[in-house]
């Protein structure tokens, strides 16, 4: 008898102390989640990041907090992340895989696709390249024409240096010198997110970017600027009367769509992954916030854990070729 009773305690002693066992995890979350977005506040990512954080605390039963961390072409809320505590209380945002190329551009970026673990993606939507509405172009290729006419005369502006929608503009300007002989002298001119770079091309500081479709571009299609074309493998629903850039000539252009995903630190237990990812596809079921998300533009499109990182793979193998045929360098 007191040989069983004293086997009994040392199997509730493993249990109860055992640094193996996590009991952290059977009652996670019991604080604040905060989701860290690389950007400025008012762009896509950051308004669609809200909606979700405010019906993911009503199935995780805490406050999600929406962390806004521009800087460092988004290195700085990505590194932010990756080296945060792999507990399940710091998520990072992208509308990409940017955070997984970095350290292509800018060898003082250490972080890398390795240090993130997947947790879902929520919606889509189409990259737009998007120019001043007085200038004298309705296509990609009449684009450049201008450009031949006025060497100089035109500035680029994009979310951040290193951002997908920068790299699209040197993948555009490769395409064009290899298409059609012609170098584009157009300046790059870099800020911190999609609001600060259209309220920039909204008042003529820029003339051209490379956008992430939303509805705030949409207002000023046709007053103050003109999307002369849809970066996507078919036309937008959004705006079907707009050419992709693969029937202009540019196909290889026609897969830069943005995803918006969320991910963790690697090293965050499993059983907290998969709790993030049934909350994340649980809100993403509900008509409201399908249609709060459809309404800024964006396609709701719930993607698991094991789809984006395919996903995100891929798309680290597309940029960091770009990166290198574009030779493009940290200034």
């Amino acid at each position: 008898m007191r040989k069983a009773v004293a086997i009994l305690g040392f199997i509730l002693s493993f249990v109860l102390f055992s640094p193996t066992v996590n009991l952290a995890q059977e009652v996670y979350p019991n604080k604040p989640i905060q989701i860290v977005v690389p950007f400025s506040a008012g762009g896509s990512l950051d308004l669609s990041t809200r909606l979700l954080a405010d019906k993911l605390k009503d199935v995780l039963g805490q406050p999600v907090l929406t962390i806004n961390k521009p800087g460092g072409g988004q290195a700085l809320g990505a590194g932010f992340v990756a080296t945060s505590k792999p507990d399940g209380y710091t998520i990072y945002a992208s509308s990409g895989a940017t955070f997984g190329f970095q350290h292509a551009l800018n060898p003082s970026v250490t972080h890398k696709l390795k240090d993130f673990a997947p947790i879902a993606a929520i919606g889509s939507f189409p990259s737009v390249v998007v120019i001043r509405s007085e200038i004298p172009a309705k296509t990609l290729k009449e684009l450049v024409a201008h450009s031949q006419k006025n060497p100089g005369a035109l500035t680029f502006g994009s979310t951040g240096f290193g951002g997908l929608n920068h790299l699209e503009f040197e993948m555009f300007k490769v395409l064009v010198q290899e298409k059609l002989n012609v170098k584009l002298d157009i300046q790059h001119i870099p800020y911190q997110g999609m609001a600060p770079a259209l309220t920039a091309l909204l008042g003529n500081q820029v003339q051209y970017c490379n956008l992430p479709f939303s509805s705030l571009v949409k207002k000023h299609d046709g007053a103050a600027v003109r999307i002369v074309a849809v970066c996507s493998p078919k036309r937008s629903p959004f705006m079907p009367e707009t050419a992709t850039a693969g029937e202009q000539g540019f196909p290889e252009m026609d897969g830069n769509n943005y995803f918006l995903n969320y991910s963790a630190p690697a090293r965050t237990p499993e059983p907290i992954l998969a709790k993030l990812e049934a909350a994340f596809e649980k809100v993403m079921r509900e008509k409201e916030l399908q249609d709060k998300i459809r309404q800024m533009d964006i396609q709701p499109h719930f993607m698991n854990a094991k789809d984006l990182q395919k996903w995100l793979e891929g798309q680290v193998a597309r940029w960091e070729e770009v990166i290198k045929k574009a030779n493009i360098v940290t200034k």
